[in-house]
């Protein structure tokens, strides 16, 4: 028997999400607010980046669902990158100090949300079956035997699994179509069954 059960913790934040937009939409309308009008041999360089970061700030607080959507998500943020990249290069060739340091780094900002968002999107579940726990990643021991584990409870969309060794693991969990008791009694019956199994100082 195997239960997988989801968990519905959010490794990226909407907020997070959200606010790295804004910050995008503010940094490309100061520059193409300066462009604009500071700058004539480019001018409509400026005003379509004026255009692109009014849009870009107006979805984001009209639009907030659909901009923070993963799919639509990451292909706003390679166009981000990608603007993003494009001032940092030709700051450096224009050698304008400030916006060299600042697009710059807006860029490896970017670079790596556009890894992070795109990683943290993959659903993580907790995994339990005749072998033990099987714990989400980012947890440096994936599996717990049964012989490790004292107690399972499954209560109020909370999975707490105690072990032996006096570590207590917990995770908010998404509704599944399986019951407390169900899930309480398989790990109930694997603890009691392979009590005898553990080392004398875990009684």
């Amino acid at each position: 028997m195997e239960y997988k059960l989801q968990l519905v913790e959010e490794r990226v934040k909407q907020q997070q999400v959200t606010a790295l937009h804004l910050i995008c939409a503010m940094a490309f309308l100061g520059a193409g607010a300066i462009i604009f009008i500071y700058n004539y041999t480019i001018t409509y360089w400026g005003l379509a980046l004026l255009i692109l970061a009014l849009t870009l700030l107006v979805a984001t607080i009209g639009r907030n669902k659909w901009v923070t959507k993963p799919s639509n998500n990451t292909l706003l943020r390679i166009g981000e990158l990608v603007v993003s990249v494009t001032l940092a290069a030709y700051s450096i060739y224009q050698q304008w100090r400030f916006p060299i340091g600042m697009f710059s780094v807006l860029s490896v900002v970017l670079a790596f949300a556009l890894f992070w968002e795109r990683k943290a999107n993959v659903a993580q579940y907790v995994i339990i079956d005749e072998e033990g726990v099987k714990l989400p990643t980012g947890v440096r021991k994936r599996l717990i035997e049964w012989t490790g584990v004292e107690e399972v409870l499954m209560r109020y969309g909370t999975l707490s699994v105690d072990c032996t060794d006096n570590h207590l693991y917990q995770w908010n969990i998404q509704t599944s179509s399986y019951t407390k008791e169900e899930v309480e009694a398989f790990c109930k019956s694997q603890v009691e069954g392979n009590r005898s199994k553990r080392r004398n100082d875990d009684w």
